[in-house]
């Protein structure tokens, strides 16, 4: 089982599985339009299954045509209510707030998707919180931006609670349903034609406790730490992952990440050993992949980067550099630039 994102895959698959079953329930097989689509059983079995935006853009129009449901993308959505993120649910739990948890979910969504990307910006009175797609050809679909707004009211909603309300939503589109279908899976009237497409919060909801949302969390943690099962590669591709997440948090630590998966550092480097592993080696291999990333074909700044890999200085992430790639990260970085 190879559940690695490759390079031209950018967004991680769990919705699929979710569609498939919705659909199912209105009598419609969607085997054959996932076969067409280039998606076959695999997309529904694996929720780590990388897919490109595109594909599953162009997925959500056809289920729609195929349904007769012109509100599928709010319909799947409020379906669905909480969206599968996987293992960026550990780092929501260790948040106390709203606005914690949000910001940590800005920093950790890259995980799920690198095509997709959140914005979080405070204003005077309310602040928005926005998704959109980077495809460098198109941006988010209608059927699409309706269910990614309505995923994150419940998303939303899983950390603080159901008595939470919006104060506004925003589409970039203009209006193509009943407004009182809008308010139905939305809860009020949205406005549309408008520079994003997101969701208004009330800077007072920001400083909401989620502490009463821990039980919704802690479902999902428990859900994704049990599906790791006994399987070696993908227990080793979990730990990947969230090595990838607490690095820049300067979590990346043995003690820490078994913490994160209710087990010991004991059992966890008994278990990375079983891949001929260590947890050494293991987080070696992820700062060197992500050092290439952030350093080559990019602008940004090695004091970012430095702090995004977990060294405390510009100088230590310097050293290491050198002695993991055997040039100084300028150097490197002109050597390297596209």
């Amino acid at each position: 089982m190879n559940t690695a994102p490759r390079a031209d895959q950018n967004i991680r698959g769990s919705l699929l599985a979710d569609i498939d079953l919705y659909m199912r329930r209105f009598g419609q097989d969607p085997a054959g339009l996932f076969d067409r689509l280039g998606l076959g059983r695999s997309g529904m079995d694996d929720p780590d299954l990388r897919i490109p935006v595109t594909t599953l853009m162009a997925l959500l129009n056809e289920c729609a045509a195929l349904t007769g449901q012109e509100d599928f993308g709010l319909r799947i959505a409020d379906w669905r209510r909480m969206p599968d993120i996987g293992p960026i649910a550990i780092l929501l739990r260790q948040e106390d707030t709203l606005r914690g948890a949000l910001r940590t979910l800005l920093q950790a969504l890259p995980l799920h998707s690198n095509a997709l990307y959140l914005t979080f910006d405070e204003a005077d009175e309310a602040a928005i919180l926005a998704m959109d797609v980077m495809t460098g050809a198109e941006g988010l679909s209608r059927q699409s931006a309706e269910m990614v707004v309505c995923a994150l009211l419940h998303m939303v909603d899983w950390m603080v609670g159901p008595s939470w309300q919006p104060a506004f939503v925003g589409f970039r589109h203009a209006p193509k349903l009943p407004l009182a279908t809008y308010r139905k899976y939305l809860r009020l009237t949205p406005d549309f034609r408008q520079e994003f497409n997101g969701v208004g919060i009330d800077r007072a909801d920001l400083d909401r406790p989620i502490d009463h949302a821990k039980e919704r969390l802690e479902r999902q943690v428990t859900e994704f730490i049990d599906a790791m099962s006994d399987e070696t590669e993908l227990y080793v591709y979990r730990v990947r992952q969230l090595l990838v997440l607490t690095l820049p948090r300067g979590e990346a630590q043995a003690d820490v990440i078994a913490g994160y998966l209710r087990t010991t550092r004991r059992t966890l480097n008994r278990r990375l050993a079983r891949a001929g592993l260590n947890f050494s080696a293991l987080l070696e291999q992820v700062r060197r992949e992500m050092a290439v990333q952030y350093g080559k074909g990019s602008d940004r700044p090695f004091s970012e980067i430095a702090l995004l890999l977990g060294f405390e200085s510009l100088a230590a992430f310097s050293r290491w550099f050198r002695r993991a790639f055997g040039a100084t990260p300028s150097a490197w970085r002109r050597q390297h630039a596209e």
